[in-house]
């Protein structure tokens, strides 16, 4: 199949979703072309990197460029995208968007609503949202999040490079993140120690994930989810996936249980509410029963890498 995947493969090299799919999609022996509109570059199914701000000029160029498909992960492109000609050169084209936001905050899912006349099928991470989808006559489906083979993946780590006792945070902390600055704030008052940073490097991700005891999660912060001292979030965060990928166990915060068939806990995830975080934490600690987990994860890692997702998506859409 030909396949056009549109997002920021180049402008994310280091850390983005496009990367991954594109890989998994090669892998299955699809042909496959990029368009990364944030840096005006073009890789061709060939190979070729074609680059220029000229749209007109670019999809001259392109022209013979076959495609079945049209694959869109984020939430949603931008008007300049849409109305671009290389975007009408597909117009015939099955268009996906797979998108990894919530719609539950609106500027989301102001952009989902103004857009869904440019695709023909959508896939949401979460599947607690797949109602709110159907209120803006949008048929979703669930494709859970997924995580980079190439990226990530257990490596053992000397005793001198290892933080024992030590969970780790990656992401955005504070402002509008606050209820994770609490999060953390409450495991250190738990006597727990914590090591929190933002990185947009996969391979520096991998590793401090290696060097930790445990990967701790907490998804954005939305109102519905009640106050933020609730550490509450909905859906399943890249960063569970990319502990799985490191082999690592995953703290993280827990989510209606009709919208999670994947993961059980304590058998190879460890899911927090604010009331039994300490009990939690006490069983991250326990190196008996991690030891335990990180063999039980390293068993399903292959069913939640990219390759899979991809396999999941084109068996969906009967291709």
């Amino acid at each position: 199949m030909n396949i056009l995947l549109v997002g920021p493969y180049y402008g994310n090299a280091k850390h983005g979703a496009e990367v991954g799919i594109y890989n998994a999609l090669k892998e299955l022996d699809h042909n496959v072309s990029v368009w990364d509109y944030r840096v005006g570059a073009y890789l061709t199914a060939e190979g070729v990197k074609l680059q220029t701000k000229d749209d007109g000029f670019l999809s001259e160029i392109i022209k013979n460029d076959a495609c079945d498909v049209v694959l869109c992960p984020g939430a949603g492109l931008s008007d300049d995208v849409l109305s671009s000609p290389i975007w009408k050169k597909y117009k015939d084209c099955l268009k996906i968007l797979w998108n990894s936001e919530p719609i539950r905050l609106e500027n989301y899912k102001g952009r989902i609503e103004k857009q869904k006349k440019h695709f023909q099928m959508f896939f949401t991470f979460d599947q607690s949202e797949i109602p709110l989808y159907k209120e803006m006559g949008i048929q979703a489906i669930w494709l859970p999040q997924a995580f980079n083979p190439d990226w990530y993946k257990p490596i053992p780590m000397p005793v001198n490079q290892r933080f024992d006792g030590y969970f780790v945070f990656i992401g955005s902390i504070g402002g509008k993140w606050l209820h994770r600055d609490l999060f953390i704030k409450k495991i250190r008052s738990l006597g727990y120690n914590v090591n929190a940073t933002t990185i947009f490097d996969a391979e520096r991700v991998n590793k401090a994930y290696n060097m930790h005891e445990a990967v701790l999660n907490l998804g954005l912060y939305i109102a519905e989810a009640g106050a933020p001292e609730e550490l509450l979030a909905f859906g399943l965060q890249q960063r569970i996936f990319e502990a799985i990928g490191s082999c690592k166990v995953c703290v993280t915060n827990e989510i209606d249980k009709k919208t999670n068939n994947l993961f059980t806990h304590g058998e190879n995830i460890l899911f927090y509410n604010n009331k039994n975080l300490g009990e939690v934490l006490e069983l991250a600690s326990d190196k008996n029963h991690t030891r335990k987990m990180e063999e039980n994860i390293e068993n399903i890692r292959d069913k939640h890498c990219y390759k899979a997702r991809m396999e999941t998506l084109l068996h969906i859409i009967d291709w």
